[in-house]
């Protein structure tokens, strides 16, 4: 008990004494991605109280509940950032990913279409709005969306780049792709 008290005043602390800080929106961890789900929400719902219009939060927030199965949730945190900026890249595909996730691949596609319209150069979420299609049964247009996904990856990555999640990655794609061919 004495633990969690002593932990969550840390937490407290570095929250406050990083809203001090220049810029002011440094969070009180190293990376979403060395947390587990639960932790990082826990984190993120922390955060939230003292910084409600933080919008890359509140994203990150609505991914760990998609990730988590806890798609009201990740649906509500989508809608409130939307609320607010109704282009923001992010949350369009994170709401795609959650109306996806719910077998309304008409409205995931509309959002991963939004989303694309705002930001043309994000690969995973023409990966997205191509896995979207393909569940519609319009391989045509996933094969396209798919396709997209490797041109703008050939732009950000060079040829033979080994940093390991762009190599899966392509590697996800180039198998969506090949799934394609035989429907």
């Amino acid at each position: 008990m004495k633990r969690t008290f002593f932990g969550m005043v840390i937490l407290f602390c570095a929250l406050i004494f990083s809203a001090a800080l220049p810029g002011g929106s440094v969070l009180a961890h190293v990376s979403a991605d060395s947390m587990p789900d639960s932790v990082a929400e826990t984190e993120y719902l922390i955060y939230l109280e003292f910084r409600p219009n933080d919008l890359t939060v509140r994203n990150k927030l609505g991914m760990v509940y998609y990730r988590q199965g806890k798609l009201e949730l990740a649906a509500r945190e989508f809608y409130k950032i939307l609320q607010r900026n109704p282009d923001n890249c992010d949350a369009l595909d994170g709401m795609g990913l959650v109306k996806a996730a719910q077998q309304d691949f008409a409205a995931a596609a509309r959002y991963h279409q939004h989303a694309l319209s705002v930001n043309a150069d994000d690969m995973m979420v023409h990966y997205h709005l191509g896995c979207a299609l393909e569940k519609k049964g319009k391989f045509r247009e996933a094969a396209a969306a798919y396709n997209s996904a490797l041109a703008v990856y050939r732009k950000q990555y060079p040829a033979g780049t080994g940093e390991k999640q762009a190599v899966e990655f392509l590697e996800t794609v180039k198998t969506a792709l090949d799934s394609l061919d035989n429907k």
